[in-house]
């Protein structure tokens, strides 16, 4: 097995994980499940565990070498799709900033939010306290960058609060699912500042990484899986952080105070899950259809076009991924295929949004469409 690594983010007197009714990111848009200040990170996220590494040691001390190597870093923007764990990284380095530092500024807020506070402050002639402020942080984060309109008033402030906070050297870290070059509502100048940073990808987490944030939040819980549960929990969800600490924190209040967890258990939390919040797979798949211009008779056919076969393999994944059905149930949807050929084809598209991603993006816009009809 590959080797693991868990990034603590704790600050003094943090540790553990808090649970509550809705996300692994406190303030997420789908309320609070739990959260837990650490990530566990997987030769896939080998790259962003070094920067949290050196960005958790300057927030969690203060030792001036640490401090010096977070700032040398420039600009962090965190890039991966929704739900993968962003603002759970971006808001628990934050805490730890102020927990270790109270004396410091840092200030956590979206792209829309701080434009929004220019608006207002511009209204009550209050810009210039809030400039002062926000430029004057230790710590700045701002999140959801790539939902923010274009706004020649946010741009131009962004710019000059980045420049200012390089110049101090301030610690700024940012938040999208597209990275800087994509962010093509904003001019190149705003792009080519974060650019000139560290542009960390959060890849989705490998079963090795799922496997021991299971058992880690199990721990946390006083929950106790049987021998292979941990195991059997990854290989059964997808890389999204959020749906498995729900599944866990599920586990725990349905089934905790029965002994250790069983695989039947976790099958049946599952199937509950997912019935009460899975879409039709004819839904899945005239959504998919329609983002890569097929029809559905074409994805349903044996045809063996490179582009029907790319979008027939999405929305079997995203079936997988979204509905209780079986490899077999779906094959039959997609035109009597069978259980292999279903199999691979959820199997391939997994693997290709390890490395690729633009079908990371592709899977994460598509799972966004799908939620909204």
């Amino acid at each position: 097995m590959s080797i693991v690594s868990v990034i603590d983010l704790s600050g003094p007197g943090q540790s553990g994980l808090e649970t509550g009714a809705g996300s692994n990111a406190p303030g997420s848009s789908v309320g609070r499940v739990a959260t837990t200040p650490c990530f566990v990170a997987g030769p896939e996220n080998r790259l962003l565990a070094t920067v949290l590494a050196r960005l958790t040691a300057a927030a969690t001390s203060d030792d001036a070498a640490a401090r010096q190597t977070a700032r040398s870093l420039g600009p962090v923007t965190l890039v991966g799709p929704t739900g993968c764990g962003k603002s759970h990284l971006a808001r628990g380095l934050a805490e730890a900033w102020r927990a270790n530092h109270p004396t410091e500024g840092v200030h956590c807020l979206t792209a829309n939010d701080f434009r929004r506070r220019i608006a207002t402050a511009n209204e009550d002639s209050s810009v210039d306290e809030l400039r002062t402020t926000m430029r004057g942080a230790a710590l700045l984060v701002i999140e959801d960058l790539d939902r923010a309109p274009a706004s020649a008033l946010l741009e131009d402030e962004l710019i000059a609060t980045f420049d200012a906070l390089a110049e101090r050297g301030a610690v700024l870290i940012v938040t999208s699912t597209k990275p800087p070059a994509a962010l093509t509502q904003f001019a190149r100048p705003l792009a080519s500042r974060l650019a000139a940073g560290v542009t960390a990808e959060i890849a989705p987490l490998g079963v090795e990484a799922r496997e021991e944030l299971a058992e880690r939040l199990a721990e946390t819980l006083g929950l106790a899986f049987e021998e292979g549960v941990a195991a059997h929990l990854a290989e059964r969800l997808p890389h999204e952080p959020r749906q498995l600490i729900r599944v866990v924190v599920g586990l725990r209040n349905r089934f905790g105070s029965r002994g250790p967890i069983c695989a039947e258990q976790v099958e049946q939390c599952l199937a509950e899950s997912t019935q009460r919040h899975s879409p039709p797979i004819k839904e899945i798949a005239a959504v998919v259809s329609r983002y890569y211009g097929q029809t559905l008779r074409a994805m349903k056919s044996g045809s063996r076009k490179k582009s029907v076969v790319e979008a027939r393999a999405v929305a079997i994944t995203l079936a997988r991924e979204l509905t209780p059905l079986s490899y077999d149930e779906i094959g039959r949807f997609f035109g009597g295929r069978d259980h292999s050929t279903i199999m691979h084809s959820h199997q391939r598209i997994q693997a290709n949004a390890q490395t690729d991603r633009l079908m990371r993006l592709a899977l994460s816009e598509l799972r966004r469409l799908i939620a909204a009809t």
